[in-house]
């Protein structure tokens, strides 16, 4: 099995200046996850990650002896 480790990191820092003070606030948030990636997912290729509103999209290539797989059929009888 692969692991695909992804982590992202926001920060933000406010300074007020004023006459008598000076008034900084700082503001850091992080996070690490790991997905379990099948073992048919070709490891020679990047893997593509994007944010966007909130939802993380991640595309992976199969390997080519993944996609030639034939579907297999159960009749119902």
């Amino acid at each position: 099995m692969m692991y695909w480790r992804f982590s992202a990191q926001k920060r933000k820092e406010k300074t007020e200046e004023e006459e008598n003070f000076t008034r900084r606030e700082f503001n850091y948030n992080a996070f690490t996850r790991s997905l379990q990636l099948p073992p048919t997912v070709d490891r020679s290729k990047d893997v593509k990650a994007v944010y966007q509103n909130g939802i993380l999209t991640l595309k992976v290539h199969k390997m080519e002896a993944a996609k030639n797989n034939q579907k297999k059929v159960i009749e119902v009888a």
